[in-house]
């Protein structure tokens, strides 16, 4: 089932199984493996500036594995009116192409296309803490339609 667009919502950048979600002070981070049979296409979670685009040079290993967060991957920084978020397109172990569609400077809409991984890989999205995170561990997600985090009314203002 789809997931309405709203706002203060955010859409899962990528279909596949959480394999973690780790918290900080600041942000959350949910880790989603895209197994072989997973669409690999990625889509914004917000809507959004990009504002920095990083290649993170890493290993190879296996995306489920804990270790997989080492792994080469292209980051993308986006601007969202709730403060900055993180995706992170990560390679596997059999195939390491990123596809990354996004140029600095690009305004970003919820659900648009920004990129693709070739086979085995893993996403991982930062949110910021302003957030209410609406999936668990293990749970299937697909991208461009579950809602994975949704914002704190009670925070106030938007920064």
């Amino acid at each position: 089932m789809e997931t309405e667009v709203k706002n203060m919502v955010i859409i899962s950048p990528a279909t596949g199984k959480i394999v973690d979600i780790e918290r900080d002070k600041e942000r959350t981070t949910i880790c989603i493996f895209l197994g072989p049979l997973d669409n690999h296409t990625q889509y914004a979670p917000v809507d959004g500036e990009v504002v920095d685009i990083t290649k993170i040079k890493g290993s190879d290993m296996p995306a489920f594995l804990h270790a997989g967060k080492k792994n080469n991957a292209i980051e993308t920084q986006i601007k969202t009116e709730y403060g900055e978020m993180r995706v992170r397109q990560m390679t596997g172990f059999f195939f390491r192409r990123i596809i990354n569609n996004l140029k600095k400077g690009d305004l970003i809409k919820q659900k648009q296309e920004i990129g693709h991984i070739v086979l085995g890989s893993r996403v991982e999205i930062e949110i910021p803490e302003k957030f209410i995170i609406l999936v668990k561990k293990s749970d299937r997600i697909e991208g461009g339609k579950t809602a994975i985090a949704e914002f704190k009314k009670e925070m106030g203002t938007i920064s």
